[in-house]
């Protein structure tokens, strides 16, 4: 009866709103499930536990409300596939009026996430900037999985190049897209090539690389590129 009485005085404190689930359990022990008279904690009680319920009711002879608990921290995120992508330029600089398609892109995609990709069509794509056109050799790509298993991707396009691959990769399977390029005379003497991946279950992602147009050889020097996501 002492617990009871220090029940009791609990009927002035703020409480939460009832869950759906002591909303049931009150019910099933024949109990309101608002609150009238006294306002009364039950966390005592086990959710679900109707006879306990009944008999505290008996023995409080007041009206007695099951409260909600506090609410549970949310469950881990289960895991998913993710990309990461970058697109490199080799040479470094491009030459003006190289038709020779060794000039190209090198793109590579990783699933870095926790779970496989779902299936779904997986699709790289290459907007290609101005004054680049696509070599008449065609682009191509393949994927290469930890198991060292191997697929190819149908690719095609220009200016904008797509390849697509449907199958499902295991978490460090990599994807491996070359782009050869023909550069226009008179292109400009700085442009970006921009990448995107969509599709398997994971987030799109997109890449941009800055490219110099320049009849001068590069430099050594570490290339920087740029990659980032967002949703659909």
């Amino acid at each position: 009866m002492r617990l009871l009485a220090g029940m009791h005085r609990l009927r002035a404190l703020d409480r939460p709103a009832l869950s759906h689930d002591h909303t049931v359990t009150a019910r099933a022990a024949g109990l309101p499930t608002k609150d009238t008279t006294t306002r009364m904690l039950a966390s005592i009680v086990p959710l679900g536990n109707i006879s306990l319920c009944r008999r505290l009711a008996r023995l409080a002879a007041v009206t007695f409300t099951v409260l909600a608990l506090p609410a549970a921290s949310a469950a881990a995120a289960a895991p998913a596939p993710a990309w990461t992508l970058s697109s490199v330029s080799a040479p470094t600089y491009f030459a003006p009026g190289d038709s020779s398609g060794t000039a190209h892109y090198e793109i590579t995609l990783v699933n870095t996430g926790g779970a496989a990709t779902d299936g779904s069509p997986i699709t790289v794509t290459d907007q290609l900037p101005t004054g680049l056109t696509l070599d008449p050799s065609g682009a191509s790509g393949s994927s290469y999985a930890v198991s060292g298993s191997f697929s190819s991707l149908a690719c095609s396009g220009g200016p904008t190049v797509a390849c697509t691959l449907d199958e499902t990769l295991p978490p460090g399977t990599e994807l491996q897209v070359d782009v050869p390029v023909d550069i226009a005379a008179n292109a400009p003497a700085s442009v970006t090539n921009a990448v995107t991946v969509s599709g398997g279950g994971a987030q799109e992602v997109s890449a941009t690389e800055p490219t110099t147009i320049s009849s001068t050889s590069a430099g050594f020097a570490i290339q920087q590129f740029g990659f980032s996501a967002h949703e659909r």
